[in-house]
């Protein structure tokens, strides 16, 4: 796996890539959102998530990737 450094996507680039919107929100929980969208680049569906800012050390997105 590449180093957390390696793995950088612009906001610009990143709303470029991929279509979504408030309807589709497929579900949320304590720790992020999980919207469906589509990805311009590939031309299908994907599930994007996104975590909520909360404090730190109480979750870990790494050790949910892995």
């Amino acid at each position: 796996m590449n180093a957390p450094k390696d793995i950088f996507i612009t906001e610009k680039a990143f709303r470029t890539r991929y279509e979504y919107g408030p309807d589709d929100l497929l579900g949320e929980g304590g720790f992020a959102q999980v919207y469906k969208a589509y990805d311009k680049q590939f031309e299908e569906y994907v599930a994007l998530k996104f975590y909520n800012k909360g404090e730190p050390g109480r979750y870990d997105v790494l050790h949910e990737m892995k």
